[in-house]
C-alpha cells in the first residue's frame, strides 16, 4: 500500500524468528548498508525517509547473532505517496 511521501518519515521495526539476534544490517535501493543494534527481545525500529522521485522502494535486512551468524536477507518493498 502507499504510504507517507517525499521527505516524510517512516518507521520500520525488525525482528525476527532467530533466536539470539543482537543486530541488523539494513540497505535502501542499494544504498549504504547501515547497522542498528537490537534490544533484549531481538528487535530494533529504523526511521528511513524517502527522497528523490522513486515511488518503489526496497530495504534488505539481515539479522546478527552475538555469535557471529547471520540469517538469510530479507528483501521488503514499499511504495512512497509520489508529489
Amino acid at each position: 500500500t502507499w504510504g507517507g511521501g517525499r521527505d516524510v518519515p517512516g518507521t520500520f521495526e525488525f525482528g525476527g524468528g532467530t533466536p539470539g539476534i543482537v543486530s541488523f544490517d539494513y540497505q535502501v535501493d542499494g544504498g549504504d548498508v547501515t547497522t542498528v543494534a537490537a534490544d533484549g527481545d531481538g528487535r530494533a525500529r529504523v526511521t528511513y525517509t524517502p527522497t528523490g522521485d522513486a515511488w518503489y522502494h526496497t530495504m534488505v535486512v539481515t539479522g546478527h547473532t552475538a555469535n557471529g551468524t547471520t540469517t538469510d536477507p530479507r528483501n521488503y518493498f514499499f511504495q512512497v505517496q509520489p508529489g
